[in-house]
């Protein structure tokens, strides 16, 4: 049986036709036919050198030893005692296929050898004992749900899967960035460029979302949905009337909270552009505020919100009481929008805002108090590479730790319009010293970055591919990886 030429293998292709014939199960009849599939196979691609079919018991020895199994081509006079020797076998198989293939058809090896690499890893599943195999699973209780904290540690961070495949289908993320496994914790819809806000005194998220009554057309509704955090589900609504909330890709400061987290702020745009004043507590809006010629929400003071505006000011927007306009102050130009234009997503250290601009420059603006002020700024631009210029590329490039360190997401392919493209390395800035204290490189490029308000900081890349990549954030020491959280992880935030 064990012979080296093709008269071999078609004598053992008709002993396993006999033994079949004859309802034998045992292990002659296997071995007769992996000489009958090796036959088949040679003949299905025309391979007419020949083949050593004893690569049939050599591999099977050595896959049985490693199993601690009992070589198939040894057991001819018993059937197999366990499906184990059937995974050798067949791993054997596939080894002589490999073996029968011509140099020049390597996909076809490769197309084997991946179909061995899954027999193999069968093999190792199958490697247990029997009796653990044929315990019976204990039954568990339908549905069997896990509810998560009333308030989420620090090492939870909000992942904001826009979902480009499916743009109705948008979904957050709750991850632990700490867990060494199981880091996934669950998710939640944020539907149609949807934004999400987390309470920081109470257990409820807060996503701005938008729903067509066709899917995707059809009429239009706005509407703030309330999370509960323990559970993950929704526990009510508030309809935004008139079909104008702004839609990004994905900007967290279109939805922002103010007057202590009782409000929310909701960015408009038709293109006209305004802001409704939600009353998150009573579930009911409270008022329309116009906003001409400037975008989005960045909270100032008690109760009030500062704007960015398209000649390079930024106004101040002061509430009343009862939500309605109290004030306004507009600032000098100081956003240099055809020069050198600010990232509008800034990172927060205590009440200070701090932007990037395009080629790295920063500038920080204090919004403590009811109008915004300019603090003035300095800049690492210019710095030269391979491929260009060092400068920021992402969605979310900037973002700071507890102890007032900037982190900011880099390129070294630097130039017009690669302010999105991603970044492969992260820059420490010290905006007290207006210098860079640190700069590590990324292991794998990243579109968005958050730091987390742990004791001891991490520091989380989102990747292209939806995976989040974990370092130390004080020495960018690489910690894990989480595989795919979402599709399209535009923006996180940490919880805090």
């Amino acid at each position: 049986m064990l012979g080296n030429n093709n008269e071999t293998i078609k004598g053992g292709a008709v002993q396993y036709r006999h033994r079949k014939e004859e309802g034998q199960d045992d292990a002659p009849a296997h071995i007769g036919k992996s000489a009958f599939e090796i036959l088949r196979f040679r003949e299905a691609f025309g391979i007419r050198h020949k083949a050593s079919p004893s690569s049939i018991h050599c591999w099977a020895t050595v896959i049985g030893s490693r199993f601690g199994l009992a070589s198939p081509a040894l057991s001819t006079q018993s059937p197999f005692p366990n499906r184990n020797e059937y995974l050798a076998l067949d791993l054997s198989l596939s080894m002589v296929k490999v073996l029968a293939v011509p140099d020049d058809h390597e996909e076809l090896r490769a197309m084997i050898m991946r179909g061995s690499a899954a027999i193999l890893l069968a093999s190792f599943f199958a490697a247990v004992p029997s009796a653990a195999q044929n315990a019976p699973l204990a039954e568990e209780a339908t549905p069997s749900v896990q509810e998560l904290p009333d308030h989420y540690p620090a090492s939870y961070v909000f992942v904001h899967d826009l979902n480009f495949q499916s743009l109705v289908d948008g979904r957050i993320a709750v991850v632990d960035v700490a867990a060494p496994d199981r880091g996934y914790k669950g998710q939640f819809t944020a539907a149609q460029l949807g934004v999400m806000i987390a309470s920081a005194r109470k257990s409820e998220l807060y996503v701005a979302e938008t729903y067509y009554s066709r899917l995707n057309r059809g009429e239009r509704t706005d509407v703030i949905t309330i999370w509960d955090k323990k559970s993950l589900s929704p526990t009510g609504e508030i309809i935004l009337p008139g079909g104008k909330r702004g839609q990004f890709v994905t900007l967290p400061n279109s939805f922002q909270f103010t007057n202590g987290e009782k409000w929310g702020l909701v960015f408009n745009f038709t293109p006209a552009s305004s802001v409704t004043v939600v009353d998150l507590e009573k579930r009911m809006v409270l008022v329309d505020i116009d906003l001409p010629g400037c975008s989005l929400i960045y909270p100032t003071g008690e109760r009030g919100f500062m704007s960015l505006c398209a000649d390079g000011t930024m106004t101040s927007i002061a509430l009343d009481t009862d939500g309605t306009l109290a004030g306004t102050t507009t600032s000098e130009v100081f956003n240099d929008i055809d020069g050198d234009p600010m990232f509008m997503t800034p990172a927060m250290i205590g009440r200070t805002a701090w932007f990037v601009t395009f080629k790295g420059a920063f500038r920080g603006v204090d919004l403590s108090q009811a109008s915004a002020r300019d603090l003035g700024g300095f800049s690492l631009a210019g710095e030269k590479s391979d491929a260009g210029e060092w400068r920021p590329g992402g969605w979310q490039v900037i973002s700071a730790s507890a102890d007032g360190q900037l982190f900011v997401l880099m390129s070294p392919a630097g130039k017009e319009g690669s302010h999105k493209d991603g970044g492969s390395e992260i820059w420490v800035v010290d905006p007290a010293k207006k210098s860079r204290t640190a700069r590590w490189p990324l292991r794998n490029p990243a579109v968005s970055i958050e730091v987390t308000a742990e004791p001891k900081p991490s520091l989380v890349a989102a990747r292209h591919d939806g995976s989040l990549d974990i370092y130390d954030a004080a020495s960018g020491t690489f910690q894990r990886t989480i595989q795919k959280v979402g599709n399209s992880p535009m923006a996180m935030a940490a919880s805090r």
